[in-house]
């Protein structure tokens, strides 16, 4: 690609993205505004007292404390911290009868990586 073709391809997204942000705007206003992102070219002091307006403005905290929940809920489902989420093995090996002593001691130390972040509580 070149320079053109990566400018009308940015403004095709930025047109498609057009169409969201009033709702993308009010979720924030609602949900989080201290969060609130300027989609606009707006200064940083203007976007400032725009979330401090938004904050001020919301009659009680359930859209926050709501949307809160539901990306925790989202967010512990998408790895189980019961479950060995990760592996590290060596391209090539498909059965661990076929493991090296370099490849055991992977699996070893996989073992005592999840181990460690199970016991530390970072996991929950």
């Amino acid at each position: 690609m070149n320079a053109q073709q990566i400018l009308k391809r940015l403004s095709q997204l930025k047109s498609e993205r057009v169409k969201h942000e009033t709702t993308w705007r009010d979720c924030y206003k609602y949900c989080a505004p201290e969060r609130q992102q300027s989609f606009q070219d707006v200064t940083a002091s203007g976007l400032e007292q725009e979330r401090k307006t938004a904050r001020n403005e919301l009659y009680d905290t359930t859209a926050c404390e709501g949307i809160q929940l539901l990306v925790s809920s989202v967010y512990s489902g998408t790895t189980s911290p019961v479950s060995l989420w990760f592996k590290s093995v060596p391209s090539g090996v498909d059965t661990p009868s076929q493991l090296t002593q370099g490849e055991q001691w992977l699996d070893m130390v996989d073992n005592f990586i999840f181990r460690n972040i199970h016991s530390s509580n970072f996991d929950s």
